[in-house]
């Protein structure tokens, strides 16, 4: 979706502000009548933009509003290139456009269909002090100098090649500083066979320039100035799968000079049909379990506390007939130059040794599966009917492997929670408590001697 999402931001920005603007641009003063405006608008677009022209139909101005109507606008190049709108109504000051209404808008590319908008909407844009045939070659210098309201467009559709995209509704809000807010309702994306849909996509805050550029590496590293986003009824469909869901929520996301440092994410319903389950041995399971989708509800949240020098997530997943998974977790040490350490790091791995060194340390994990029907199916399956053999040949296993590596006593409680968990296959828990500092210096001595007791507390539990 990378060409339509590029185009679907920046060149909606950019077609509709200078399209609206750069008409009323030499419309400053009161005193010319209508005619006269339009006759100097349309000798500056000759002389500025190069191999552009404008025409336009029939016009009526009002002094008290300072306001233009104009029908059968057009603005096109030599090239085939077109903006066209039945109507637009402008009203504006020296400093401010207040009102750009534009209806029924088509563009072409090279003589070719590129799209249409029902309606454009544009709310107090500053008017721009500055050469527009300058900006309309660099989008990145328009992108920060624009100061806009609000621009809201409607029943939209462009189509280029491969790609497509319509909604019903695109609302983009305090536009400043090269960021703005983001609305979307009805929107449909197509990118070579695969689609995507969302009925309501909401987001607080955006980055204008990382998104034009598609850097993925701002992406990544969160730089994109979002707090929180919401997607509602989405479904994406590709040649790997199907994915639906009702909700994604993000909130809370907060950084550190473009590291992550919080995040909360909510996901209802998320239901996926992946291709993976055309697999023979995939396919085997579902019929067993008569499962033919997987439906999933989640929620994690992370944070990173320098304050409280800790690492904190937790985690949970409820999927329909398959089972529930908790885990939290707490890491300790997060002070500020382990902190600086990994921040420098942030672009590429780690190295181990490095890792080693810092004073992060293990102070508790717990994770605990419950479980629908999956794994009685599955148990029953492997065993042949006999868990109590199953049980018996998986935990011996264990206790011969933390003997061979003396931490007998240490796998002792594990063996005896799997045991129980595959003669019930109900309900499986785990938690680990440092009773010292355990990081990853002092885990692999540990392991190693044999004295991984020393430093953690097993719990575990089965039925």
């Amino acid at each position: 979706m990378r060409k339509i999402i590029r185009f679907g931001v920046g060149g909606l920005i950019i077609a509709s502000v200078i399209g609206g603007a750069g008409l009323w641009y030499i419309n400053h003063k009161t005193n010319l009548a209508a005619g006269d405006m339009l006759t100097e608008a349309a000798a500056y677009v000759d002389q500025n933009l190069d191999g552009f022209s404008l025409s336009y139909g029939d016009y009526s101005a009002n002094g008290l509003t300072r306001s233009l109507t104009i029908s059968d606008v057009a603005l096109t190049s030599d090239d085939g290139d077109s903006l066209t709108m039945d109507q637009i109504t402008i009203s504006a000051d020296d400093d401010s456009i207040h009102v750009i209404d534009a209806f029924q808008i088509s563009l072409t590319e090279k003589g070719e269909s590129l799209g249409t908008i029902g309606a454009l909407e544009i709310r107090n844009a500053a008017i721009l002090k500055t050469d527009l045939r300058a900006l309309a070659i660099d989008p990145m210098r328009l992108a920060q100098t624009l100061v806009i309201d609000r621009i809201i467009l409607k029943d939209t559709e462009f189509r280029k090649d491969g790609d497509s995209l319509r909604f019903s509704r695109f609302e983009l809000t305090d536009i400043k500083d090269a960021s703005m807010g983001i609305s979307v309702e009805d929107l449909m994306a197509e990118s070579y066979g695969d689609t995507i849909s969302v009925s309501a996509l909401s987001v607080d805050r955006m980055d204008i320039l990382p998104l034009m550029l598609w850097n993925e590496d701002a992406m990544i590293r969160d730089q994109l100035g979002i707090s929180e986003f919401e997607i509602k009824n989405l479904k994406a469909t590709s040649a790997t799968g199907t994915i639906e869901t009702k909700l994604i929520a993000v909130s809370d996301i907060r950084r550190d000079r473009g590291m992550l440092t919080s995040i909360d994410i909510v996901i209802d319903d998320m239901i996926s049909t992946p291709d993976l389950m055309n697999r023979p041995e995939i396919e085997a399971i579902m019929m067993t379990t008569g499962i033919d989708n997987v439906v999933v509800d989640l929620l994690m949240n992370y944070e990173v506390s320098l304050e409280k020098e800790t690492v904190s997530m937790t985690y949970g997943m409820d999927v329909a007939d398959l089972g529930k998974l908790d885990i939290s977790g707490l890491v300790t040490g997060m002070d500020k130059q382990t902190y600086e350490m990994i921040f420098a790091n942030a672009s590429g791995d780690i190295p181990q040794t490095m890792l080693t060194r810092t004073s992060l340390a293990l102070d508790h994990f717990d994770l605990i599966y419950t479980d629908d029907m999956l794994a009685d199916i599955m148990l029953d399956a492997y065993s042949g009917g006999n868990r109590d053999a199953l049980a018996e040949n998986v935990s011996s296993s264990i206790l011969f492997y933390g003997m061979l590596s003396q931490q007998l006593d240490f796998v002792q409680p594990l063996a005896a929670a799997t045991s129980d968990f595959i003669r019930g296959g109900n309900r499986f828990a785990i938690s680990l408590k440092a009773k010292a500092p355990l990081n990853q210096g002092t885990a692999v001595e540990a392991m190693r001697d044999g004295t991984i007791s020393d430093f953690v507390t097993l719990m575990a539990s089965g039925s």
